[in-house]
């Protein structure tokens, strides 16, 4: 059964979302265009954006002057150091670890050697140390850590979280990467297969709209 506090907390969401969305595609706008892109009441995005500024996420930047009344609207912009996103990469004889902030920017990356058709259990644990040394070295707050996206070759179960069959990058199959390394790391993680990970990130950085 749906209450309608989830349904409230579903709405806003997908409204936040939507704000960061359209932030990364045009890297800064008014709140006067987030509300027609949107098609939402100025008081309702005054209210979305005043809330993501307090938390930081979102940030006031230059004022730039609109239409022919000469009406200064201050464009609003992600502040793109609010969190980090962490990386894995999983490939044959390969592994690499890296890290990016909101604008995709990399803060670190790191490769490193592994044999093929490597043990599961021990490159995990491989990662999971790689991940403590680098957020380390490069002075990151592990709460500003929003998540460790993983990508590996082969397939992967339904829900995403096992590796079913990396075609020799890992000697096991049916290995739970995710459950393993939130574990280790404390940290959030999702999985992809690695050609559709590439796919997502070209997307991101070429800020195409699809």
């Amino acid at each position: 059964m749906a209450f309608e506090g989830d349904n409230m907390m579903g709405v806003k969401k997908k409204n936040r979302a939507a704000v960061l969305r359209l932030l990364h595609t045009n890297r800064n706008i008014s709140r006067k265009h987030l509300a027609e892109e949107m098609h939402l009441t100025a008081a309702a995005i005054t209210k979305i954006v005043a809330e993501m500024m307090n938390e930081g996420i979102l940030m006031e930047g230059n004022a730039v002057v609109t239409g022919s009344s000469g009406r200064r609207e201050i464009l609003l912009e992600i502040n793109k150091n609010y969190a980090v996103a962490l990386g894995v990469h999983i490939n044959l004889r390969k592994l690499i670890v890296s890290a990016v902030n909101l604008e995709g920017e990399e803060i670190f990356a790191e490769t490193t050697d592994i044999v093929l058709a490597a043990p599961a259990e021990e490159t995990v644990k491989v990662v999971a140390e790689m991940i403590d040394r680098l957020i380390y070295a490069n002075s990151i707050d592990k709460s500003r850590i929003i998540g460790i996206g993983v990508a590996i070759r082969g397939h992967l179960s339904p829900n995403q979280r096992v590796s079913s069959d990396s075609y020799g990058a890992l000697a096991e199959k049916n290995f739970p990467i995710c459950d393993r390394l939130e574990e280790l790391t404390e940290i959030p993680v999702i999985m992809e297969n690695n050609v559709r990970a590439l796919h997502a990130a070209q997307m991101f950085l070429s800020r195409e709209v699809t």
